[in-house]
């Protein structure tokens, strides 16, 4: 009876050091979602980096569209604003797919570009420039929180080593 009384005790003591070791592999587990979650929140945060390829494509583009409008269709009134609509677009859509804030007034000058005479102002290549530099700009400001990122990183992967 006591040798079956210790074999009992044995196995649940087994039984109790198993739950242990699976409750703490529940809590390193929950421990590293919830540093995923942060590190996933951190970015999603952020905003994203215009390369220089990048840059020079779409200051390229504004340039070449405020040339157009300045020397050569500038003159011919509702072809101008057609041109003004269509880099509009572009530029607008370039700013969606990249998920990029606008400058602060960037659609003030856009609306400049269809007003008569005020087109004459390289106002898309303003706007792009700005835009580029509004956004690297609150990505630099971002650097501590990707500090954060790989700080978070590097503690996930210790919780999930240990």
């Amino acid at each position: 009876m006591a040798e079956e009384n210790t074999i009992e005790q044995a196995r649940s003591l087994a039984l109790q050091e198993r739950r242990a070791e699976q409750k703490k592999e529940q809590e390193k587990k929950r421990e590293v979602q919830k540093i995923m979650r942060q590190i996933n929140a951190i970015k999603d945060s952020l905003p994203p980096k215009i390369n220089l390829t990048e840059s020079i494509s779409m200051v390229g583009f504004a340039l070449i569209s405020d040339i157009v409008d300045w020397l050569v269709i500038g003159s011919i009134p509702i072809l101008g604003d057609i041109l003004d609509i269509v880099t509009w677009m572009i530029v607008g859509f370039w700013m969606w797919w990249r998920k990029l804030k606008r400058a602060p007034g960037s659609i003030e000058a856009g609306i400049i570009e269809l007003i008569p005479v005020a087109d004459i102002l390289p106002t898309w290549t303003a706007i792009v420039v700005l835009s580029i530099l509004y956004n690297n700009h609150k990505r630099a400001q971002a650097a501590g929180e990707i500090k954060k990122l790989h700080a978070l990183q590097k503690q996930a992967q210790a919780i999930a080593a240990s």
